[in-house]
């Protein structure tokens, strides 16, 4: 396994543990459909599976630690994905293993994954093998950069944005080496700038 790197601007958290806003998860409603039963195996503190609720989809979260009341279940993400075998996945996972979590999640019948991930993400040469091996049906690139925060870090006014993330989309039989690009809408949160 490679040496963690810090990836956010925060001190880095042990478990890679890192907190969305809604805003990126309404954008993904904006352009993505789901169906059937989706998981957050990386929940954190549920933030995805609530927005996915709150639009009516039914939707669950676990975590390998217990940070929302809400969860299905505390564990690993194999094991979590493996044993309830979800429909679709929707995750803002830890950086360092989201591949795995694309594999496990198709490995377990999911048709759909999608991962809230830093853009740069698609680049490197040693992903490229990746990439051939499970290749992209689309990617939402975020319309502004978000901030990444460790739990109970509040988004002050003057915080400077972090960097430009992607909703990297996955479908199962998906096999064209090239994929859909596109910017996510501008969704603001009541009481956000």
């Amino acid at each position: 396994m490679r040496p963690l790197k810090k990836t956010s601007r925060y001190q880095r958290d042990p478990l890679d543990f890192y907190q969305e806003d809604p805003e990126p998860v309404l954008a993904l409603l904006q352009v993505e459909t789901f169906s059937g039963w989706v998981m957050d195996p990386c929940c954190g503190e549920g933030n995805i599976p609530s927005v996915l609720r709150a639009h009516g989809i039914r939707s669950d979260g676990a975590d390998i630690v217990d940070r929302w009341a809400k969860s299905l279940a505390v564990g690993d993400f194999r094991q979590v994905l493996r044993f309830w075998r979800p429909d679709c996945v929707v995750s803002n996972p830890p950086y360092h293993c989201w591949e795995e979590i694309v594999d496990v999640s198709f490995e377990s019948g999911a048709s759909h994954v999608c991962l809230l991930l830093p853009f740069r993400r698609v680049e490197g040469i040693e992903r490229r093998r990746f990439w051939a091996r499970r290749p992209l049906a689309r990617q939402w690139v975020s319309s502004e950069r978000l901030i990444m925060r460790p739990s109970g870090k509040s988004s002050g006014k003057g915080e400077k944005k972090q960097e430009c993330f992607s909703w990297f989309v996955w479908e199962a039989g998906h096999t064209a080496p090239v994929w859909q690009t596109g910017l996510l809408p501008l969704v603001r949160s009541v009481g956000h700038d």
